[in-house]
């Protein structure tokens, strides 16, 4: 499939929407369960700030953030290498035990600080033994735009801004890792992102009076991903 740009019907919720709380509608209720709890994140290269390990990338808090340091070489050398196609940067998270999900959407949060180190090209994999890993989204010249009305409008710049995708072929694994090939500014080697979320349905029912998704604006955006 070609790759496509932000996500097809990608849901620009803002950072209030970060914490799921259950979602009464006419059908019943739904409840959009991030299910990065409780599993083992890892990235690559193994070269992270003590305060920004890749679990925190995990931790459902977007004032935390994981931040790789591109240390391809493995020779603890600043500037580290470039994030491309041969180098790219992955974090990875392994879910406890031998559970195993179909993911069928998932969250990226911007990061407190240099947009540079955003997240520009990126796939979502799935893997059932960390060896052989399967393309389930593709994702090619995503921007963490400020969305005015939406999530923590404290702060008017592109920080702390959260992104939905819709996968594209999605399947059942026990693993699944963010391989990033480019970042925001092309030319950068320590990308960051402040949360990644996991969840196994894209429902996102129209709100009712009994609705208590905790939205800052009460209101949602869709936008559609383009073919590139």
């Amino acid at each position: 499939m070609s790759p496509r740009s932000p996500s097809s019907t990608l849901l620009a919720l803002g950072i209030g929407a970060l914490m799921f709380t259950p979602l009464i509608a006419d059908a019943g209720t739904v409840v959009l369960q991030d299910l990065t709890s409780g599993g083992i994140a890892s990235a690559f290269p193994n070269r992270t700030p003590v305060t920004e390990t890749p679990d925190r990338a995990f931790d459902n808090l977007s004032s935390t953030k994981g931040l790789i340091f591109n240390d391809v070489a493995n020779d603890n050398a600043s500037p580290y290498e470039d994030v491309t196609v041969t180098n790219p940067a992955i974090w990875t998270y392994a879910f406890s035990g031998s559970l195993a999900f179909t993911i069928l959407s998932y969250s990226l949060t911007s990061a407190n600080d240099s947009p540079e180190r955003d997240p520009r090209d990126f796939f979502l994999e799935g893997s059932n033994n960390g060896s052989l890993w399967t393309i389930v989204d593709t994702v090619t010249g995503h921007q963490f735009n400020e969305q005015p009305g939406f999530g923590d409008n404290t702060n008017t710049t592109n920080r702390f801004e959260t992104y939905f995708f819709a996968v594209d072929t999605p399947a059942s694994y026990s693993q699944y890792r963010l391989r990033t090939i480019e970042t925001f500014g092309t030319t950068n080697d320590r990308p960051q992102i402040a949360e990644i979320q996991l969840f196994d349905t894209v429902v996102v029912p129209e709100p009712t009076v009994s609705c208590c998704l905790l939205l800052s604006a009460g209101a949602l955006l869709v936008r559609r991903r383009r073919s590139a």
